[in-house]
């Protein structure tokens, strides 16, 4: 129930990208036995998604909660809540307490 309440916090709190994850943390669009493969080429700290955000958390974004954002589907590796990527859409995501 903790993870849960948690995942409802940071929702919101207007972190998009972070709501795309039930409770079990792992995202809900992601069934498909064929993108087992695609999960391979994740890096740390992130997960493989069907129908992520077009515009994630960011280093530079991640206080910038109204931010707008279209609801276009991203397929690719996303964020492992509480991470966010260090720049961009992709490449290393860290905590945001590690930002530089």
């Amino acid at each position: 129930m903790k993870i849960f309440s948690s995942v409802v916090l940071i929702c919101t709190l207007a972190l998009y990208p972070l709501c795309v994850y039930g409770r079990d943390g792992k995202d809900s669009s992601d069934s498909s036995d064929s993108d087992s493969d695609e999960s391979d080429k994740c890096m740390s700290n992130q997960v493989w998604s069907n129908c992520g955000s077009s515009c994630p958390s960011n280093c530079q974004n991640k206080n910038n909660p109204n931010r707008i954002c279209t609801e276009m589907c991203r397929r690719g590796c996303v964020c492992r809540p509480p991470h966010v990527f260090q720049s961009g859409h992709s490449g290393p995501c860290v905590l945001p307490t590690e930002c530089p």
